[in-house]
């Protein structure tokens, strides 16, 4: 790993700018050339104004210094980021893994503490199906985060990965604060994707709940970004789901049609765990069904 200056240094030749043309008018080209030389550290603030002329962010500095690899935190974080389904327990245990490595080295990181528990109450939920184990997992972090005032990116990212362990009344209550923080986010993390999913699972709750117009409503709004933005996998999952709530208000074979084309899709994208997702969805929701569902051998779905 490279000291602050020699980082520095490395930046700005790649960028091809000068000494001069690197520095700030709160910072002299002499002082400027010290930070690089190692014999000053500079202040947070002006460090900031070197990046900013840099146009990088801190963290981008951070993983530059580290020669372009990944702390085991972002490594964390990143494979936490892309998980899309309670079904891809094989990940979610080997990110519990990583948790287990990291904590060993920095037991007070409240975040990844966090992250562990929250995977283990997913697990719990997928595997045992036992919510009210699950939610004993992960309550003490909605206890902590339903105190505060704002929800930040990192709080955003554990709950919209537990809120659904949560009985109905809380997990809507919960949706609802992470639709309104997202919103604040649009311009700096690709929110949409998480929004997507938001709705995907709340229409979930409001099937269970046997409220399918308005499950229906939020879908229609799943896909609809789904299909604007080309989010085919959130895409996927949702027409699933459409199908599922249209065969439960009776028009089973427009139902059939959706889950079928659901399927093939997952299919053509080449993704197991999507595909086994949405065939346990159909099984979970329409199981008194589906017998029915596989007599239409025009719609048929071999689950």
């Amino acid at each position: 790993m490279q000291n602050v200056g020699d980082t520095l240094k490395f930046i700005r030749k790649s960028k091809g700018l000068t000494q001069k043309e690197a520095c700030t008018e709160a910072l002299s080209r002499s002082n400027y050339q010290k930070i690089e030389n190692n014999k000053i550290v500079p202040s947070m603030d002006r460090f900031i104004q070197i990046l900013l002329n840099f146009n990088m962010t801190l963290q981008e500095f951070e993983f530059v210094k580290r020669g372009f690899t990944p702390s085991a935190k972002e490594n964390i974080l990143y494979l936490y980021s892309k998980i899309l389904t309670s079904s891809e327990t094989d990940i979610l245990a080997d990110v519990i893994s990583k948790c287990d490595d990291y904590l060993k080295e920095q037991p007070t990181d409240i975040f990844i503490s966090d992250v562990k528990a929250s995977l283990e109450g997913i697990l719990i939920a997928e595997r045992e199906h036992d919510f009210k184990l699950a939610r004993q997992k992960v309550a003490y972090i909605w206890d902590r985060l339903s105190k505060s005032d704002e929800l930040f990116w990192n709080d955003i990212m554990i709950l919209r990965n537990i809120f659904f362990i949560f009985e109905n009344e809380t997990a809507q209550h919960i949706v609802n604060r992470l639709i309104v923080q997202l919103k604040k986010y649009r311009y700096l993390y690709p929110t949409l994707s998480i929004e997507i999913s938001l709705h995907i699972n709340r229409a979930t709750y409001l099937i269970l709940d046997e409220k399918y117009e308005l499950s229906l409503h939020y879908i229609e709004k799943s896909i609809k970004i789904s299909k604007q933005n080309h989010y085919f996998l959130q895409y996927c999952m949702a027409i699933a789901k459409k199908g599922i709530v249209l065969y439960k208000l009776g028009e089973k074979q427009a139902g059939k049609e959706f889950m079928q084309r659901a399927l093939r899709v997952a299919k053509v994208l080449e993704d197991e765990n999507i595909l086994k997702g949405i065939k346990g969805e159909i099984n979970y929701f329409l199981q008194d069904d589906i017998e029915q569902l596989s007599l239409d051998e025009s719609a048929k779905i071999n689950l």
